[in-house]
């Protein structure tokens, strides 16, 4: 019973260690229906779900090592923030996609929106596109 417990403990302080994803989902790759001039030029990409209800961000990173999403908020009616941190450990020197969907806050204009997002301390500010 004390090995139990001891391992139920160790799983739990692990857990309180990893970052919480707020991402409603993510996968690896990009939906093949997006079209980028370069998928490989480093800036995250957003597009739009069908409703807004939703939206995607596909973000490039090492493929053992992904950013993990860990606060979205709205900035203003126009502009959502979004934090992203990488893992750590070792991790592969190649690049590749993910995509992240998240639920839309509350509180957004229907115009045009940006995103200023965060990745691991560099800042860049991207459109949420129609596609």
């Amino acid at each position: 019973m004390p090995r139990i417990v001891a391992i139920a403990a160790s799983v739990l302080l692990l857990a309180a260690c990893a970052p919480l994803n707020v991402a409603q989902s993510q996968s690896a790759g990009y939906p093949a229906e997006y079209s980028f001039d370069d998928i490989f030029s480093g800036d995250p990409i957003a597009v739009w779900g069908s409703d807004r209800a939703t939206f995607d961000v596909v973000a490039f990173s090492s493929s053992t090592c992904t950013y993990i999403p860990t606060t979205i908020g709205t900035v203003d009616s126009t502009q959502l923030s979004l934090s992203f941190v990488e893992p750590g450990g070792d991790c592969t020197s190649d690049r590749d996609a993910t995509t992240y969907t998240f639920e839309t806050p509350e509180g957004l204009d229907a115009g045009d929106v940006t995103i200023r997002i965060s990745l691991d301390g560099e800042n860049v500010i991207i459109p949420v596109t129609d596609e």
